[in-house]
């Protein structure tokens, strides 16, 4: 059994504005091992105003981006498009 790729417990935080999410942004880079390959992101939050800061395993990560996608449906066309 393979050890986990991450050894700090890095929780979502939601920040009000950009300067707080560039303090966490640096707070979460300096807390890390340097053993961890971590990327940290920022998104809008999905709920209310600001932004949600995430780490997500750079393991995971590069899998989700070689996995392929599902396929969808392709849209017909209506009359007129």
């Amino acid at each position: 059994m393979s050890e986990p790729m991450i050894r700090t417990t890095l929780a979502d935080r939601y920040c009000a504005t950009m300067e707080e999410v560039v303090d966490e942004l640096r707070r979460r880079r300096e807390a890390r091992n340097p053993e961890d390959l971590v990327i940290t992101r920022y998104e809008k939050a999905r709920y209310g105003s600001g932004f949600r800061v995430y780490s997500v395993p750079a393991e995971l990560l590069g899998e989700q981006m070689m996995s392929p996608s599902p396929r969808t449906r392709k849209r017909r066309l209506f009359a007129g498009e």
